[in-house]
């Protein structure tokens, strides 16, 4: 029963572990266009191919205009059934329209917007540019706390953001209270 416990916990954090930070792009396809529902970064794992034979191709740009990433993928708008006719199994396609997909590819910090496209003819553009973390973009992320002065400047100033060390040192005390109550107790 141990074992099982074990492994429930440890199979998670492995999974995690695993994991990176994506883009992740809920789509709406109508049979002829693509339209954006919801874009979001999260933890996982993408599944966009490097395949240049799919009809669908993607590209990551960054502010400078750079690809970042290229991909592709291809929209399967088909269900397949089987039926059960004269004791034979029948396998049956249908359409379905609309429906929506999800499609996920690398996280890049510098990434601006991405670029849907099919033979050549551009599809759709997503503005990915507010999961960026650029120095300069007037924006204060979380990773730029110590690094980028210039974009949490005023934010430091309104104590909306606490350095780092501050958090260090209020561990740090924490720890070295918690040594002396257990020293404390260790003489008793």
């Amino acid at each position: 029963m141990k074992k099982i416990m074990l492994l429930i916990l440890v199979i998670p954090l492995i999974s995690a572990i695993n994991s990176e930070m994506i883009y992740f792009l809920n789509l709406k396809y109508d049979g002829s266009n693509i339209e954006l529902i919801k874009a979001n970064v999260i933890d996982g794992f993408y599944n966009i191919n490097n395949d240049e034979h799919l009809p669908y191709k993607l590209e990551l740009y960054s502010f400078e205009k750079e690809i970042l990433f290229k991909g592709y993928f291809e929209i399967d708008n088909n269900a397949r059934y089987e039926t059960l006719l004269d004791g034979n199994f029948d396998i049956k396609e249908a359409e379905i329209l609309p429906f929506n997909i999800g499609v996920s590819l690398p996280y890049f910090k510098e990434g601006s917007f991405i670029e849907i496209s099919k033979n050549n003819e551009r599809l759709l553009d997503i503005d990915v540019s507010e999961f960026a973390v650029i120095c300069g973009d007037k924006k204060c992320q979380l990773d730029e706390r110590e690094t980028c002065l210039s974009d949490c400047r005023e934010d430091i100033k309104q104590n909306k953001v606490l350095p780092v060390w501050y958090y260090l040192l209020i561990g740090t005390i924490l720890i070295f209270i918690i040594y002396l109550i257990y020293k404390k107790r260790l003489r008793k």
